[in-house]
């Protein structure tokens, strides 16, 4: 199992430096080592907060929890489709948070009437399943190759299927970023990569002047407050982007500072949150079968386990056996 481990500044803050590492051999040899997991944090330390019987759940058949262990807090409820975002925060970040998923109903006190026909319009004639976006600012600078976004495991994954299906769905998984850390067998199964490097628009702005994140037609790419190449009147191209920051030696000579507010809409078609499945196009993978009572997450976090934003996603499919088929 590949280690990395990260020096910290004066502070005590990671600030992404490796002093050692190997490369894992789920990555191409070419792929940034430095993105794997940090060993800072006992993975005993760590574990999912069992959520209640799924009957009290509002949003059924899913549940939207912050958590405990991120020190990930919100104000009021986490919820979804309601198209009013809500407000969170974690040692690390101050912001909010919206979340829009295909074929699934606003919640029933939603309080803007037109939330059913804002999602319709927001999926309509586009292939994805969801949109997650998270607008803040960060309260300590932190260097752009130092935050990673995927989901963590904290106990062994059941019933991993043969290489037919396995191979799919690694390959569905390095479609979204060649440099993605994935690892299946182990202990703590985890799938890792850059958030600046896989969100889908990021949009880097002065107090007071960020994008409606609520907004239809989705989050304008717009990053030229980071400097560089990016300030450059042709600016960059999302694709350019997210080559650019996914590429350690580039992106650390970047950084998240405290007093911009950043955007960061991330989206894609491959997880389908209503069924909690996987959409690998010939075949669908039924996540809880393999999950072993674990949720996927919306989570970022620096190499030092520093959370950004935590939030995991649970479906009533994992309070059943993970037998189930």
């Amino acid at each position: 199992m590949p280690l990395s481990m990260h020096e910290t500044d004066a502070n005590g803050v990671c600030d992404g430096t490796t002093k050692s590492y190997v490369i894992s051999p789920s990555i191409r040899s070419s792929a940034p080592a430095r993105m794997l997991r940090s060993d800072a944090v006992d993975a005993a330390k760590k574990s999912f907060a069992r959520p209640p019987p799924s009957e009290c759940w509002p949003q059924k058949p899913l549940l939207l929890v912050p958590e405990d262990y991120a020190k990930c807090t919100v104000s009021g409820e986490a919820r979804f489709n309601s198209e009013e975002p809500f407000e969170f925060e974690t040692p690390l970040f101050s912001g909010v948070c919206l979340c829009r998923f295909r074929d699934l109903e606003p919640p029933a006190d939603a309080r803007r009437a037109e939330c059913g026909e804002r999602l319709k319009a927001y999926f309509h004639k586009r292939k994805r399943t969801f949109q997650v976006v998270i607008q803040g600012q960060f309260k300590r600078e932190v260097r752009v190759d130092a935050v990673i976004t995927g989901h963590e495991f904290f106990a062994p994954l059941v019933n991993i299927p043969g290489s037919l299906i396995l191979k799919p769905i690694l390959r569905a998984f390095r479609a979204m970023s060649r440099t993605i850390d994935v690892r299946i067998f182990g202990p703590r199964p985890c799938v890792y990569a850059s958030l600046g490097g896989t969100a889908q628009a990021i949009s880097v702005d002065a107090k007071g002047a960020e994008p409606d994140i609520t907004s239809v037609e989705g989050i304008v790419e717009n990053c030229s407050r980071l400097g560089g190449v990016f300030a450059k009147s042709r600016g960059v191209s999302v694709k350019k982007r997210k080559k650019m920051l996914s590429n350690v030696k580039i992106a650390r000579n970047f950084s998240f500072n405290t007093g911009d507010v950043y955007t960061f809409d991330c989206f894609q078609h491959v997880f389908v949150p209503h069924s909690y499945r996987l959409n690998l196009g010939f075949r669908s993978v039924e996540l809880a079968r393999h999950l072993n009572h674990q949720p996927a997450q919306i989570m970022a976090k620096t190499l030092c386990d520093e959370y950004v934003y935590c939030f995991s996603l649970w479906h009533e499919k994992l309070l059943e056996s993970t037998t189930t088929a």
